[in-house]
């Protein structure tokens, strides 16, 4: 089964479970774009990714400087995804708060396990939706990057190429050459996946503040997982992955510096994979929680 086949199969799933709770969602996605504060923070990424072929220039000497252009995006997507979803978090939960929304949702006839997927799939959507504008970004800033030192390298750019042809050309550009940077990125909405289900699950319990600590706790330490678990329980036991798999462990959804050469076969299926089992494990907990408690 290809990464392609994997993650589609995984949204079927998750559409099937969310077919009772769709309108949270669609509500969810509704409020987090009437965010003023969403849309600034992307318009400020989306500068900076378009940028990063400037910011590389250093590396030029070195021969690197597309492969560091693709690493610094993935790497700058897969903190905005972080950073969004804890910012959207916060302030939707805030909001229904104050305004008493949760307290209204749960007169309707649905269940709260629905709720909350439905609230998951809405932050999600506007999360990966700045993700995808980010993408696209990165992908003019790679061909930038490219098209300066030697965008001919794969006759990419022949002679005589004009607009008509240019698409066709570009298509083979990103196919030969940004495939690494896509699998980054897949990675890093796995990333995502994980941290707004946490906050997701720990939102009807906690406050915004709370919330937000919650999902920057999971983020810090998820990033440092396998080498806290490695340090402690020693490098490369089964312990070691069994306790940095629980944290969970965000540094193997990280291609670091191989996002410019590319994942290794089977890793990004995986990695999907192991986020959408830890974040359905994160949500189960959060409606167990949320079955039994009134949100205040």
């Amino acid at each position: 089964m290809t990464d392609a086949a994997l993650l589609l199969a995984l949204l079927l799933l998750f559409a099937l479970y969310l077919r009772r709770g769709a309108w949270v969602a669609l509500l969810t996605f509704r409020e987090a774009l009437r965010e003023v504060g969403y849309w600034l923070t992307l318009a400020i990424f989306a500068v900076l990714v378009l940028l990063l072929p400037v910011l590389a220039l250093a590396a030029t000497a070195l021969g690197r400087d597309f492969e560091m252009v693709i690493e610094m995006a993935v790497d700058s997507i897969a903190f905005a995804g972080a950073l969004f979803t804890l910012l959207l978090a916060a302030t939707l939960s805030y909001r229904e708060r104050r305004s008493r929304v949760l307290l209204l949702l749960l007169t309707r006839p649905v269940s709260r396990g629905s709720l909350l997927a439905g609230r998951l799939a809405g932050l999600l959507a506007a999360v990966l939706l700045a993700m995808l504008v980010l993408t696209l970004a990165a992908t003019v800033a790679a061909g930038f990057a490219e098209n300066n030192r030697r965008f001919d390298r794969f006759d990419l750019w022949p002679a005589g190429t004009s607009l008509l042809t240019f698409p066709a050309v570009y298509a083979r550009f990103i196919a030969l050459r940004l495939s690494p940077m896509y699998q980054g990125i897949a990675l890093a909405a796995g990333q995502t996946l994980i941290l707004a289900a946490c906050v997701t699950a720990a939102a009807p319990r906690l406050s915004a503040a709370g919330t937000t600590a919650v999902g920057g706790v999971v983020f810090v330490v998820g990033h440092f997982a396998q080498s806290l678990a490695d340090a402690l329980l020693g490098r490369g036991t089964g312990a070691a992955r069994a306790v940095a798999a629980l944290l969970p462990n965000l540094e193997a959804l990280d291609l670091g510096e191989m996002a410019g050469a590319g994942a290794p076969p089977g890793l990004v299926g995986a990695g999907l994979l192991y986020a959408f089992f830890y974040s359905t494990l994160a949500m189960t907990a959060g409606i167990v929680s949320f079955a039994r408690h009134e949100p205040p």
